[in-house]
This record gives C-alpha cells, structure tokens and sequence, in this order.
C-alpha cells in the first residue's frame, strides 16, 4: 500500500504542476495582449489618431514551474516602423 500511496503522490504532484504551468502560460498571454491593447488599441477598431499597430508576433522563451516554456509575444510599431517596447 505505502508504493502506491507514493505513486499517487507523485502524479498529483506532476498533474498539479503542468495545470499551474498551463494556468501561468494562459495568464502571460492576457497580460501581453492588454499591454499591446493599451499601447495600440482594442483589435479591429479604426483609430485616425493612433500611433501605433499591431506587428504579428515572435517566439520567446520565459521560465516556467522551474523549466522554459516557449511563449508567442505580441509585437507592434510606430507608424514610422520603429519598434514599440511594452
């Protein structure tokens, strides 16, 4: 009983971090995707006064639950294609 006992306890343990990783990884997306908000606007409305646009996105790499996880990072630029920083 005790080797099943520890069995279970480790694949809660493994379950419980791939949902925490997979929580995190939704939660980064939301917050790069209001930041682009922010900085350009909501998605799909016209703007004459805006500054900046949305420039597709690029892969990038952040540690997650003690491993690296790759992540989409939304992009944009200035009108004058210079790249904007969030």
């Amino acid at each position: 009983m005790t080797i099943a006992l520890d069995q279970l306890a480790g694949a809660v343990k493994h379950g419980l971090l791939s949902l925490s990783v997979g929580a995190g990884l939704a939660m980064v997306r939301e917050i790069m995707d209001a930041e682009v908000t922010e900085l350009v606007g909501p998605r799909g409305k016209h703007d004459s006064g805006r500054v900046a646009y949305r420039h597709g996105d690029e892969q990038r790499q952040l540690t997650l639950g003690g491993r690296r996880v790759e992540v989409r990072r939304p992009r944009a630029r200035t009108k004058e294609k210079a790249e904007v920083s969030s």
